[in-house]
This record gives structure tokens, C-alpha cells and sequence, in this order.
């Protein structure tokens, strides 16, 4: 099954009428392990591998979603602008505070490193997560799921994505699907 959305505006100012129409179709399943619906009733064998993709952190090292194979991983995709991120990132904070088995990868969409850094160094989370930069989007546009900001993988130590959250999550569902990985 696929996703459709049609959007049609309609403004109409001074006697003129201007219309416009947003089609967006994705061809992501709702069964694929990308949870569409918000609820995460997807079989086992339907699962993804993690992306496997490489990053710069804030420091310039070289950073590859492959390397945590063993290790309970989160992979969120944030930005500043976004501010459901500006949210959750917080809460995700507070959750994870004395978590040491889980590794939180915090991938920032298309900002440059001082925006990026000034934003989490303002939330006091650059000791509690790992921070990298993805000017190209190449991690976004790895989940080949709709828009939505921000998106979250729950991946286990096998390297599967266990669940794929699309927007904003509170600090009780994040906690809820920590269960997922550990």
C-alpha cells in the first residue's frame, strides 16, 4: 500500500482567485517497517537494515551508522528550524540521562556546523548525544518515507530498524520504544 496526499489551496484576494494543488505519493508501505499510522504493528520480517551511511560530527571525525552494530542506536533526523525537534530533543535528553547502553545519533538536515552546534550546545546535549552534520540530506532522503520532520529509527543490535516514528514524539513514547532495542 502506498501513501497519497493531495493538498488544494484556495486564496482569494482583491477578486482574483489563485489556486494551487500539492500531489505527494510515496511508494514506502505502510508494512515495510516505516510506521505511516503512528502505530508500530509491523511483522518482524518486514524490517530494514539501518542506513548505511558515514557523517561528520562536530569535531570532523568520520562517523558510520554501521559502526554500532551491537549496540541499541536511535538515529534521529533534526534541524532548527524544525520545532518539533526543538521539542522532543530535550525530552530525549532527559530519557536517555542515565542510559549508558543506548547510543543516540543526532543527524542535523543541511545546517552548517555553528548553526547546528550553537542550537544543541544551547540545550546542554553535546555530552549526551553524538551530533553529525548531513549537508547533502543523504540520511533523510535514505528513508524514502514522506516529509515529515522529525523523523526517528529505533534500530536493535543486529543493526534492524525495529521501529520508524515520522514526526514528533513525546517523552513517554521514546522511553516506550527504547523496549524496542534494548
Amino acid at each position: 500500500m502506498s501513501s497519497k496526499l493531495l493538498i488544494i489551496g484556495i486564496i482569494i484576494l482583491g477578486g482574483t482567485t489563485l489556486v494551487w494543488l500539492f500531489f505527494f505519493q510515496s511508494d514506502v508501505p505502510t508494512e515495510s517497517g516505516i510506521d505511516n499510522t503512528g502505530e508500530n504493528d509491523v511483522a518482524e520480517e518486514s524490517m530494514q537494515e539501518v542506513p548505511q551511511l558515514s557523517f561528520r560530527d562536530y569535531n570532523d571525525n568520520t562517523i558510520a551508522l554501521a559502526d554500532f552494530k551491537g549496540t541499541p542506536l536511535v538515529v534521529n533526523s533534526w534541524a532548527k528550524w524544525c520545532p518539533f525537534c526543538v521539542k522532543e530533543l530535550p525530552d530525549f535528553a532527559a530519557v536517555l540521562e542515565d542510559d549508558d547502553e543506548v547510543v543516540f545519533v543526532g543527524v542535523n538536515r543541511q545546517e552548517s556546523l555553528s548553526v547546528a552546534k550553537e542550537f544543541t550546545d544551547s540545550l546542554a546535549l553535546n555530552d549526551d548525544f553524538i551530533f553529525v552534520l548531513d549537508p547533502d540530506d543523504s540520511f533523510f532522503r535514505s528513508l524514502k518515507s514522506p516529509f515529515a520532520m522529525p523523523q526517528t529509527l529505533f534500530v536493535d543490535r543486529e543493526g534492524i530498524v525495529q521501529f520508524h516514528k515520522l514526526g514528533v514524539m513525546s517523552a513517554e513514547e521514546f522511553a516506550e520504544r527504547l523496549d524496542l532495542i534494548r
